[in-house]
This record gives C-alpha cells, structure tokens and sequence, in this order.
C-alpha cells in the first residue's frame, strides 16, 4: 500500500518495533521508491527523546525477475530490486520540523517508510531516505571473505559479526563458529535423496554427489552494508548412479544470502522434477550435523519442545510434524550458543514430513541411507520427507532453507517459534514523500478532511470494453492536478489542472494515452495533488 502525504500532518511517535534477528526485505515496486537512483540515497533513523538523527546501515539491491543478483546493474530502482535493513535500526517518527540540517536534504523531499508489526498491529517504528550530499562517508559492509585456496576456489568462508560459516572444496558448509567461541561446531551439512527405480536398483544420494566447478567466474561474493550475496557454480554428479536414462549432470548454482545473524541458501537444479516419480524418489532429507563440540547443546523442534540432549547417544523424538509451514523447524541451543533452521520444502504429493534426529557417537544415519562427513554423528536434526504411495511427486527440486545463529546460549523452543512467526510474517511497509516545512512547529498547515482521493470506479478497468473509468474525489477549495504513474514510476497521464470547491468532484477519462492508443494491462497509480498535500490509489486495468 502506498500512502503519501505532506510531513506537516504528521507528529513524532516513538518505535515500538521489538523485534531482532530476522531482516528487513521489501520491494522498491512502487513510486517514490521505484525509479529511485540509488547511489543519491542514505538512510536515517531520529530519536525522538534526544531530537538526534543518526545514519544506519541499509542497501538497495539490483535483483532480476527471479531475486537473484543482477550483474549489470543501472544505479535505478525497479519493481525486481530490494531494499534491506535490520529491524534494530528503526526509529522513532518525526514531525514536520524534525530535518536533517543538511541543505540538500531540505532542498530535495525526504522518505519516511513506515512499518508496522501484523502479528501487532499497534507496534510501529520508521526509517527514512533523504538525498545525499556527497559528504557521507562510504557505507561499511558488515561482512568479511576469506577465498578459497588455488584450484579450490568453493572452499571459502564468510565472516559477520555474529557467525564464521564455511565449505569444503565443494561448497558445502562444513564449518561454523558463533560470537567469540572460535569452536567449529559442525561436521557438515548433509543432504539425502533415496528411492528404486522399477526397473533398476535401489540408490542413495548424498552431498558427496555435489561437485563445485573450478577455474575463473565460478565463485562470486557480492558484500553489502546489510546483506552480502555469494553464488556458487556446481554440478550434481549424477553419473555415479550408473542409471538407464539419467543424465551424467545436472548444472546449478548455490545461491547464498548472509545478513547479520543469518544467511539463506537458494538451489534449484535443470533436473526435470518429474524424474522423482519415474526414478522412485521415496526419501529427501536436508540436515546439520554436528561434531562433538556440541556435545551438552539441546536439539528442539515443534514436537521436542523439552530439548533433547545432544550426548553421542541415541535418542527417542517425536517425529511426526504436521501443521503448516510454521512447524518445518528445527533448533540446537547451549553454552556455544544457538542455531535455527527454517527448511523451505517443496510441495509434494504422497508424502509425509518427519523430524530428523540421529545423535550417536558411532555415526550411521537414522534412515537408514549412508554415513557421509566425519563417521560420527552428534546432533544430526534437520526434516525428512517420505513417500506414502510408490515415489514422491512434486513439480521442482530444490534445497532451500534459512540458518539463524545467535550468539546467546540456553534458549529454548519457544525462542525458535517467535524467530520463525517473524520470519514468516514480514513487517509491513508504507511509504510517504515529504516536504520540508520550517514553520510547521510554530503553525501547522493541515489540510482539511475534505481532501481525499477515492477509488476510481471501475476497478479493475477494461479500456477496450468499458468506454471510461471515473476518479472520484472530496475537495476542498483550491487548484488540483491528478497524474496517472505506472509500476516503474514513469508519468502515463496528466490531466489538466482545475479548481474545486467544498464537496464531491470526479474526473472522467476515456483511457486513451498520449499517441492514441488504450492504456496497456497492469497495475498503475493516481495521484491527486494540491500544493504539497498529495494522495494517491492504486488502479488495475485489464
């Protein structure tokens, strides 16, 4: 939703956002924010209680259709980019007197976004954009890179603030320590895709079948402020199966996210997806297993909330999961600190999930699938996914999931939960372009209630069978414009200027552009302005 208005109207409210951890991630798609160029832009939070601004950490990223970054980049915001922050760095609200004193930040119009908890609507906090002037500093990346050795260039590490995370010649993760314990905690992480082909034998897929490619532009880092992107080219070995039919090699790419406390990890291979059911996939299974560092940690889940001691011992969990995508987590907390996963699966038919857990010392697997890593397990969780019928179906393949590490120690299911209700329940986002206005703490200029643009009427509009669509409006005295914007920000129509009094107006518009032809599909904006007073709604055509 979009919301602009003039800063005159608002007064300073205090941050009531308690969240932490989970970033902030929105779309640039609407105007002001789209068309933006994002170099000419830093963000700052105020302090109402001290009347201080202070600069914060954020970024802009260029993204294609898909979300993955976009190597020839234009400096400009479009309906595919992202902006990204941590929750820690929003404010409090200020009124219209409340300005930077730089004289290009009151020449140009600032941006205050607005979020707003929707699992606590009455908890707010705000962020706001205001043009550089070239005197700002460089923003620091939070984040470092360790490359990997010659001829292992996957082998790398990255460093945050709060985590150390790194992979083997292959690029898989393989090593992790947590704040100020430099104890690697992990032996690696293990992926499992079992089955029997009806003509053929059984077979057991694991992350020894994963091969990161070598040579130049295979390994990319992309650090930011906030969020560093890292993409990894490979291959899934599919040859060692020596099946009928199947392809020696299936190309993808890791495609990894880190932020301060966590990273997200994106792979999906060219493997047709239907091949799960003609090869019998009966089995998949994404988990972490730990080394013997970890021993005195408690593994959680949404059916383990008491904790199940991680000792080199077998244990007895819960290991139905059922509900939603809420319960496809999985945790391990102690002294050394803790760690969350949130696994993204893939929708699939005739299957049943299950929680994983295998702790003991002599290693194997609880799948009964091969040993791989160490030959040890310690803590070995993660989610499983069985087939109830012949083979598992689904429409994709994919490895997607998200780890939070967090540097505090002995926390317990129920701090997993509130991690995963932020994660899946984004703050909500308004965005406001406003105008300084010095005198507005001695006098306030408010516009009267009359001032409201309505929704046109008919909304969704067919400029091919229905002859005009109408925008209705309450005016107070004065002189108007209205423009029409599409999702890039660019002007698609402008209607003339007029004047209005006290009551109800509309203007008529047969939907024709400039150069003759109908307005094309798509979402689009109207905007009403009188001075700097400004509204604006949203009309989608067919």
């Amino acid at each position: 939703m979009l919301l602009i208005a003039s800063a005159a109207m608002l007064s300073a409210q205090n941050n009531t956002i308690e969240r932490d951890y989970v970033p902030v991630i929105q779309k640039t798609a609407l105007p002001p924010l789209a068309g933006m160029v994002i170099s000419e832009w830093r963000a700052y939070r105020y302090d109402a209680r001290t009347d201080q601004w202070s600069a914060v950490p954020f970024q802009i990223d260029e993204l294609d259709s898909r979300g993955r970054w976009e190597k020839f980049s234009n400096d400009t915001t479009d309906v595919d980019d992202e902006l990204v922050f941590m929750p820690k760095s929003l404010g409090d609200r200020a009124g219209a007197s409340q300005w930077l004193l730089s004289e290009t930040a009151r020449r140009a119009p600032r941006i205050e976004l607005e979020f707003v908890d929707p699992l606590a609507t009455d908890r707010k906090g705000w962020l706001y954009l205001y043009r550089a002037d070239g005197s700002e500093p460089p923003l620091p990346s939070l984040f470092s890179y360790a490359a990997g050795p010659d001829g292992m260039p996957a082998a790398d590490t990255v460093m945050t603030p709060t985590f150390h995370l790194g992979r083997n010649h292959n690029g898989w993760m393989d090593y992790l320590t947590i704040g100020n314990n430099k104890v690697d905690l992990i032996d690696r992480f293990k992926l499992r895709l079992a089955g029997k082909m009806f003509f053929g034998p059984s077979y057991d897929i694991n992350e020894d079948y994963v091969e990161a490619k070598t040579g130049d532009n295979v390994v990319f880092f992309i650090p930011g402020p906030v969020r560093a992107l890292h993409i990894i080219k490979a291959s899934f070995l599919l040859e060692k199966l020596k099946l009928p039919l199947m392809p020696k090699r299936s190309t993808f790419d890791y495609y990894y996210q880190y932020f301060p406390h966590s990273f997200k990890i994106s792979a999906e291979t060219d493997l047709d997806a239907s091949l799960l059911a003609i090869f019998g996939v009966q089995l998949m299974r994404q988990s972490l297993d730990f080394s013997d560092q970890a021993t005195g940690m408690r593994v959680y889940s949404p059916f383990n909330r008491e904790g199940l001691l991680i000792d080199g011992r077998a244990d007895q969990p819960v290991e139905t999961v059922s509900g939603g995508v809420e319960n496809n987590w999985v945790m391990v907390s102690g002294a050394q600190g803790t760690v969350l996963l949130i696994f993204e699966i893939s929708p699939m038919k005739n299957s049943k999930r299950l929680f994983y857990l295998h702790d003991k010392a002599e290693g194997g697997s609880a799948d009964g699938t091969m040993d791989t890593g160490d030959g040890r397990s310690y803590g070995d969780m993660g989610l499983m996914v069985k087939a109830t019928g012949s083979a598992l179906i689904s429409d994709r393949l994919t490895v997607n999931y998200k780890g939070y590490f967090v540097d505090r120690p002995n926390l317990d299911a129920e701090f997993g939960e509130q991690i995963v209700r932020w994660d899946l329940n984004p703050l909500t986002m308004s965005v406001r372009e406003q105008f300084y206005l010095p005198s507005a703490s001695k006098k306030r200029r408010v516009m009267p209630d009359l001032f409201k643009l309505l929704p046109a009427t008919p909304n969704p509009y067919n400029p091919r069978k229905q002859s005009s669509v109408h925008f209705p409006f309450h005016a107070a005295p004065g002189r108007y414009e209205m423009k029409l914007y599409d999702l890039m920000g660019r002007e698609v129509a402008s209607f003339p200027a007029f004047a209005a009094e006290d009551g109800h107006g509309e203007v008529l518009w047969d939907g024709v552009v400039e150069g003759g032809g109908p307005l094309t599909p798509g979402v689009y904006f109207l905007q009403l302005r009188s001075g700097l007073y400004l509204q604006t709604q949203r009309l989608i055509v067919h």
